[in-house]
């Protein structure tokens, strides 16, 4: 009886929560139980007497009476034992209570946006966030915390669509399907596994969906309760009635500058031939000072680094990998090793590094089997023949500078 109370007033799967609320109840059933049968045997008869009153009605007045005493015992020991093994929620109601005033002090809609973010990723102890705002016919990352890896969001995609019906937090992961779960493609879905979803919240504004977050498992493996969830819904109601300072357009441009930065953060792997190093490194550089940071091996190998494990761990780090074509590097057992793991990385997962491939000769045009033929079927290649025509090169970096600022949809590159 005990457990199913508190399965009743607890979250079934917040283990400590629902451990506790057992003890707690069955605590006071025992103790009230001993309590009551003890003083309904030695006082109920004396009192009778003494107010000359029916025996079984004060035995029913006392054991009424004592139980009330005892549940509101329960009643004001609860929280105080729930605050010592639930942190997170009073962090959050915490966060709840001054977020408003934090919030007005913030001149520009990015602020907003990333102050919610960190402080919800502070306050719960999670492991992964990420923050999604819209961005044309997209929803693209802004700002991510742990191992999530950008991804972009079709706007008319499943979960965006489910978000805007209703602009509530949801639970992702539960004992039974949520009507979100049940929403969503096979790649959104997939994407939500990778990020490790728990939660989604929705950010709205002038009653739209603006953006949301991916919350992550918390540290401590509680899972998000119902008074999180109330709590949550609080801290987007929040963020939006803040962000009604602000024009659509405003709000707009804010998530593109945001995105864009997160976006020139992460850095991006060059693979390229010796033999070709000259542009290589004419590349790097002019990269570098657009703010983009590239992962470029006479830079980045330190004295002593193992080639293989170096390159892998760049690989991984990674968003975006920029590939050289021309007939060394297709010739190169590196660029080759480096193109398939990139590849393969996409197809296991929609969250992997896009392949950036850019020729500086026609050789990928002539190749007839292997990697080379399976990027050139799957991916646009840049076109960077001219390089050392300064007016060819400059117009080419400016559309590569674009694209790998701009987040890309990953239709399986």
């Amino acid at each position: 009886m005990c457990l199913l109370i508190a399965v009743q007033k607890r979250q079934f799967l917040d283990v400590r929560r629902l451990i506790t609320a057992t003890l707690l109840y069955g605590f006071v059933a025992v103790v009230g139980v001993g309590i009551l049968v003890g003083l309904l045997a030695t006082t109920s008869d004396k009192l009778a007497s003494s107010l000359g009153l029916d025996p079984r009605l004060v035995a029913a007045l006392l054991s009424a009476a004592l139980l009330a005493l005892l549940f509101l015992g329960a009643w004001l020991v609860h929280p105080r034992v729930m605050r010592r093994l639930a942190p997170e929620t009073e962090r959050l109601e915490a966060l709840a209570t001054r977020l408003p005033r934090e919030l007005r002090a913030l001149p520009t809609p990015s602020q907003v946006f990333t102050r919610v973010a960190e402080e919800l990723a502070d306050s719960l102890g999670l492991d992964c966030c990420a923050l999604y705002g819209r961005w044309g016919d997209r929803f693209v990352p802004t700002f991510t915390r742990g191992p999530a890896v950008p991804f972009a969001f079709a706007a008319d995609g499943p979960l965006p669509s489910a978000l805007a019906g209703d602009l509530q937090p949801v639970r992702v992961a539960g004992l039974r399907p949520s009507a979100l779960e049940r929403a969503l493609g096979p790649q959104d879905a997939t994407v939500l596994e990778a990020l490790d979803a728990r939660v989604v919240l929705p950010l709205s504004h002038q009653e739209t969906l603006a953006g949301f977050l991916i919350l992550g498992e918390k540290r401590s493996g509680d899972v998000f309760s119902s008074a999180d969830l109330h709590l949550l819904a609080s801290v987007g109601q929040i963020a939006a009635l803040q962000l009604e300072r602000f024009d659509l357009e405003a709000v707009a441009a804010s998530q593109r500058t945001l995105s864009a930065e997160l976006t020139k953060k992460r850095p991006c792997f060059m693979s390229y031939s010796s033999h070709d190093e000259e542009f290589a490194r004419k590349l790097h550089d002019d990269l570098e000072s657009r703010g983009i940071s590239c992962w470029f091996a006479p830079e980045t190998l330190r004295v002593g680094d193992r080639w293989q494990p170096a390159i892998d761990h760049g690989l991984v780090e990674a968003e975006r990998v920029l590939v050289v074509l021309s007939e060394h590097s297709l010739a190169s057992p590196w660029v080759a090793y480096e193109v398939k793991a990139a590849l393969e990385r996409s197809e296991a997962a929609p969250t992997s590094p896009i392949v950036f491939p850019i020729r500086i000769d026609d050789a990928i045009v002539h190749a007839t089997d292997g990697w080379p033929v399976l990027l050139r079927e799957r991916v646009h290649v840049g076109d960077f023949r001219s390089w050392r025509d300064e007016r060819a090169y400059a117009a080419a970096l400016e559309r590569l500078v674009r694209d790998l600022t701009v987040p890309a949809e990953r239709s399986g590159s």
